[in-house]
């Protein structure tokens, strides 16, 4: 799972509205989804979701949350609704 977030983090709801390539602007959130080695779900301008952080350890460097969406496979074009997901995973900060 990859979630790129423009501006800084804090706990609550972002939209999945961009590509988390260019996931630039404060505010608005990509969302890369890898659900093996071969098969990838991304979200875009059309392919949305929302992402909530429940969880926020920054000295832990630890994130939580839920998130759904319905993303786009940049590879085949295929589509993929997920619902209640949760996630718990190690915190990156780009600088």
């Amino acid at each position: 799972m990859f979630l790129e977030l423009g501006g800084p983090i804090e706990l609550g709801s972002y939209d999945l509205t961009r590509d988390a390539i260019n996931a630039d602007q404060p505010g608005n959130a990509g969302w890369l989804f890898l659900e093996s080695r071969a098969t990838l779900w991304g979200t875009n301008e059309t392919h949305v979701g929302v992402v909530t952080i429940t969880r926020l350890d920054i000295a832990g460097l630890l994130v939580e949350g839920t998130f759904s969406f319905d993303g786009i496979s940049p590879e085949t074009g295929a589509l993929k609704s997920v619902r209640q997901g949760t996630f718990s995973a190690p915190l990156v900060i780009a600088e």
